[in-house]
């Protein structure tokens, strides 16, 4: 609109086309609103419609001291755009009365009501300040004169908003008219160019909450998220295909292959998100187990949720053929489950139902909704299906709670996922997901505290001993339990028992071929038995079924670097830290150690530096010492032996992390004490790491590897290496020695 702040006006059509209050796209919009009207940094008049939009929002997330400031940088009197036009009193007085200060909020609209008047004297014709009138005296209280207004206004046969609603059904709603209101949300709900008005007022608009439980409003709410579901599929496939260019140099995706995408959460209760998110993944979780047919895993199928990404660019990320979507509803013991199957390539429709059942019967329902989708891509489900049976419905609930806390990887989440799983267990010990998921959450944490090494290794032992109970209990209830499986084989090999935890994986996979988490461990396993040739291919495996797994392509990034791919560990390593909007360490330690292989010395030093400047980043992993190695090694001794004190200070003293710090700045004797306490997971940097390169010539470091149950293992990582490096070398000779070869690191 203003051709010197085209920023500001990008802002403005991509906020106030937004669905839904979102918080981030809010906070974009209201600091930009304080720089469009800030006297002292723009001359220009204000975007109206722009701060009305930040004020709504903010009061549709109930924040109205907020919605005030915003709205109090305006200095006009009336904001004025299109349809929405009013005083801007109105909106004070909006934003109290939603603060609980009905005195100060009956005064505003009064002065807002005295500037309508005074319009209305000059242009009595105009309809807008009709409506505006007939909502004032509404919001005062003053029902008659209110009526006689918006009668007038309605005879005219014109149309206004206050906020985003339409104005005839708001105002018959502040009458007492509920039913009347009703009808007139309906008719507008019929109208495509105001269905998406309506439905955004009936979600969100905090002067509907005393009607948005009737059944009418839901029923119109769901009717209107199913629309706008057909429309973001429609936007998926335009007539011309824009897809990224790029998507041409992929391979052809396997015509076998499937991602189910986060269903939409439809339920009259907003805050249970974790029931819609966990029905999708039980359904992946089903499709996964059909033999032949790939299937995308829940990290990456679920990381294009609340975005507009087409499907034809899901698709080519994910490196599928058919994606499913859909909604859940959830009410008491209802479930109505809407699924749909769409082609990949063009986002066209396969196939398309509604399912209402009981939710005491959402096993069988699931298996049904996955048998058909298996019957359009010519596939059985096989044998390893779940045998019929019912579910208790709360303890299903607490089921998928327990589930969608775990996947958030945090201290607080594991907590309340353990508690939900156990919630569970009291209902119905015989629930053996529940005893997985408890599995699954005590060997996480017990990985993260030891990795850490915030503690003595063996504090982390209790949890790894009940995360080996909670899965053989569901082991022993269903024997088809891939997630305990693989739960066990993680615990077993935390616990130094390599082999029996080799075995649970490949349990794990053979039950689910598809468990981007099973391979992920097995690739730990066959790290920790000395062959990162086969763990590269276990975490490559992972990736093409899990591509924003993070934690995996971490691993990955290290594991080739070990190998001595750095390339390829590089653009690995690229991969992950772009999935993080903030700063991971972990990673940042890794392409340290990747720069400096590739000859990048003062990048190296840098990333070292940017690592070793921010201590409260956590987790940290091994990126403390990876950092004072690199700088070591880049010609910085001082620098890394300056930093060594304060990160030595900030460990317990008996934390195997503090032979790790000394070890990466040359201090092997002080270091030998500490490290005897090394984790298992750390284990695979003693075994590979070139840090320790200077020290495995002394007879205590092979010592070392004995005491901690990695001598034969350790033998085979150094032959493994050596194999790896030689064929390498040979490879790129090979390459040079043939007409135009070039040389190679």
């Amino acid at each position: 609109k203003h051709a010197g702040r085209p920023r500001a006006s990008e802002d403005v059509g991509a906020i106030v086309a937004q669905p839904a209050p979102f918080p981030a796209a809010l906070n974009s919009l209201t600091l930009s609103t304080y720089t469009l009207v800030s006297p002292t940094n723009c001359a220009l008049e204000p975007e109206d419609l722009f701060a009305a939009q930040a004020f709504n929002l903010w009061l549709r997330l109930e924040d109205p001291a907020r919605a005030l400031r915003v709205i109090e940088k305006i200095s006009r009197e009336f904001l004025e755009e299109g349809r929405q036009r009013f005083p801007r009193t109105t909106l004070e007085g909006h934003a109290h009365a939603l603060a609980g200060r009905d005195a100060a909020a009956k005064v505003k609209w009064g002065e807002a009501l005295r500037l309508v008047e005074q319009r209305l004297a000059t242009e009595s014709n105009q309809p807008v300040w009709i409506f505006n009138k007939a909502l004032l005296l509404a919001f005062l209280g003053q029902r008659e004169a209110a009526k006689e207004q918006l009668a007038a206004f309605r005879q005219l046969g014109r149309t206004a908003d206050f906020l985003g609603c339409p104005g005839t059904p708001l105002v018959l709603f502040l009458l007492g008219e509920t039913d009347a209101a009703v009808a007139e949300f309906q008719r507008e709900m019929k109208s495509r160019g105001s269905r998406m008005q309506v439905l955004n007022a009936l979600r969100f608009d905090p002067l509907l909450k005393p009607i948005r439980d009737d059944p009418r409003v839901q029923a119109m709410i769901e009717e209107g998220l199913v629309w706008l579901e057909e429309m973001r599929v429609a936007a998926a496939t335009p007539k011309s295909q824009t897809v990224d260019p790029r998507s041409s140099a992929q391979p052809l995706a396997d015509q076998k292959s499937v991602a189910v995408l986060a269903f939409v959460n439809i339920s009259a209760e907003k805050d249970t998100e974790y029931f819609s998110d966990g029905i999708s993944e039980e359904l992946l979780n089903v499709l996964a187990k059909v033999p032949g047919l790939k299937v995308t895993a829940r990290t990456s199928a679920f990381h294009f949720k609340g975005k507009d990404t087409p499907i034809p660019e899901i698709a080519r990320q994910l490196g599928v053929a058919y994606v499913v979507e859909g909604s859940v509803r959830w009410a008491g013991t209802q479930l109505r489950i809407s699924a749909r199957l769409l082609n990949a390539a063009d986002g066209k429709q396969v196939w398309a139902d509604d399912f209402r059942e009981e939710l005491k019967d959402v096993f069988a329902l699931q298996d049904k909704i996955a048998g058909i989708i298996a019957q359009n891509l010519r596939l059985t489900l096989g044998t390893a299906m779940r045998k019929a049976r019912t579910v208790d419905p709360e303890a299903y609930r607490l089921l998928l709670e327990g589930r969608y806390f775990f996947n958030r990887r945090d201290p607080e989440s594991f907590t309340r996922a353990e508690a939900a799983f156990t919630a569970a267990l009291k209902i119905d010990p015989e629930l053996a997901e529940a005893h997985a998921g408890l599995a699954g959450v005590y060997v996480i944490r017990a990985n993260f505290r030891g990795i850490e090494g915030l503690q003595g290794f063996d504090e982390t032992a209790p949890d790894l001993r009940r995360a080996r109970l909670a899965a053989q209990r569901a082991i022993e209830i269903d024997p088809t339990q891939a997630e305990a499986h693989g739960a066990l084989g993680f615990a077993l090999m935390l616990e130094n028992r390599l082999t029996e935890s080799e075995q649970e994986h490949l349990k794990a996979i053979a039950l689910n071929p598809n468990s981007a988490l099973a391979h992920a461990w097995l690739a730990g396993v066959r790290y920790q038995q000395g062959r990162a040739d086969l763990a590269a291919m276990e975490n490559d495996k992972t990736s093409q079924l899990d591509p924003h797994l993070f934690i995996n392509l971490i691993f990955y990034a290290q594991t080739l670097a070990q190998i001595y791919r750095y390339e390829d560990a590089w653009k690995v390593a690229e991969r992950a830290a772009a999935l993080r909007a903030e700063t991971y360490i972990p990673i940042r330690g890794e392409q340290a150690r990747i720069l400096l292989a590739l000859g990048r010395n003062a990048e190296a030093a840098e990333v070292a530096r940017d690592i070793l400047r921010r201590p409260e980043l956590t987790p940290r992993f091994w990126a403390d010492s990876l950092a004072l190695w690199v700088l070591r090694q880049t010609g910085s001794e001082a620098e890394a032996q300056g930093h060594t004190a304060a990160l030595l200070a900030r460990l317990p003293a008996n934390s195997f992390q503090r032979g790790f710090i000394l070890g990466s700045v040359g201090r092997f004797d002080e270091a030998l004490p500490f490290l005897e306490n090394t984790a298992v997971i750390m284990m695979m940097s003693l075994m590979y790491d070139q840090m320790w390169d200077p020290f495995r010539v002394d007879p205590r470091f092979e010592q070392l590897m004995a005491k901690l149950g990695r001598a034969a293992e350790s033998k085979v990582a150094r032959e493994t290496l050596a194999r790896m490096r030689a064929a390498q070398l040979a490879e790129a000779a090979g390459r040079r020695a043939r007409p135009g070869g070039g040389n190679s690191k």
